[in-house]
Parts: C-alpha cells; structure tokens; sequence
C-alpha cells in the first residue's frame, strides 16, 4: 500500500512501514517492522480486490527491489486460530486495521514487536506512540465491539498493552464469549518537517 507518508509491504511474518523524508534535497527513508510473534503456523496473506499499481521493496540482500503489488486491502486470515487480521484504507485515505476474532481464547496471544522504531510508547489516551527520525507513527486507542444477529453494536472496553519495551497486546474487558470481537484502531502519521529526534539513553 502506498501512502503519502510512507508505504506498507505485508510479509506472512510481519509487516514493513517504509517512511520518506526530504532534507535539503537529499531523500531519505527509514523503516519499522511489525513482527508477529506466536502467529499460527497455517495463516494466510490474501490480497482483496485488484491490484492497483506496483512498487519495488529494497533490502540489502535484494539491491535490485522486490516488486510488490498495491491493494487498497489485504488480509491475515487465521493469523491466530480463529483471528482474521484485515488492513484497509478507509474513505478518508486512512490506513486501519481490524483484528476480528472468532476464537476470544486466542486474545492472549495477539501481540507484535516493533523493530527499527526509535522510541515506542503509549500516551496519556492510550494511543500507540511510535517514533521515527522523521515524526510520529501513531496508532489511536482501539476501539473494540460486538455486533449481534440484529447488528446493534456493543461497545467492548479496550485499551493497548505494552508488555516489554517493544512488545505491543491488548487489555479487553467484558464481553460476549458467544459473539464476534472486533478491535478496530485507526493510524494516523505526524512529520517533523525535517526535524530529526533521537532516543533518549
């Protein structure tokens, strides 16, 4: 996926954001990587729709780039056992994500390590703050629900988790075992404006 501040490249073990800067003509880039830890063994990366473009993902083993399509949609299916993973762009260009569990045992065990960033930590509202030498990459407090045969929604409470240094989960409070759980956040990213930062020691 592209976007205006950075890509995304989606890999069956995790997925790569690509963010590009401007200083005094000269084009940098850094990159973060979202790793899944205790992903089952049989999930599926399924592109949804057509793809709209191409573009190339370059690491130091590949110098020529890897091409990889664009979709305005993927998803993870069975990233957990009965967990979904689907990652959209919505009608405003916003790139958002939905973890929709069928199996609520699996909740425990959904959580990821953030490579590459240089300061990861959750704010004051619990949104996911993650930071690059070119700004912050943010991921806002989750908003969880049920929605029931009738599709009135029910708000579950929710919050993200930070379980070590760089290990992201969730808290999910009450809810109905018999039901759906959606945990829906939404990513939002603030530039620096050729400012830089550093992690403090």
């Amino acid at each position: 996926m592209r976007l205006a501040e950075y890509d995304v490249y989606f890999f069956k073990s995790h997925i790569s954001y690509i963010f590009r800067n401007s200083v005094k003509g000269i084009d940098q880039i850094e990159r973060v990587d979202f790793k899944f830890l205790n992903a089952h063994a049989k999930l599926q990366l399924i592109p949804v729709g057509k793809a709209i473009n191409s573009s190339y993902y370059y690491t130091e083993n590949r110098k020529e780039g890897l091409e990889a399509k664009n979709f305005k949609s993927v998803k993870y299916q069975n990233i957990y056992e009965g967990v979904d993973l689907h990652f959209y762009l919505d009608e405003k260009n916003q790139l958002k994500y939905d973890f929709i569990i069928e199996d609520t045992n699996s909740i425990e065990k959904i959580e990821w390590v953030i490579e590459g960033a240089k300061d990861v930590f959750l704010d004051d509202k619990n949104e996911l703050k993650i930071a690059t030498s070119f700004g912050f990459f943010n991921h806002q407090a989750p908003f969880t629900y049920q929605k029931n045969e009738k599709n009135r929604i029910t708000e579950v409470i929710s919050s993200f988790q930070q379980r070590s240094e760089n290990i992201i989960g969730f808290n999910i409070g009450s809810f109905n075992p018999n039901l759906h759980l959606i945990i829906d956040p939404t990513i939002s990213y603030a530039t620096y404006y050729g400012k830089r930062i550093t992690k403090e020691p």
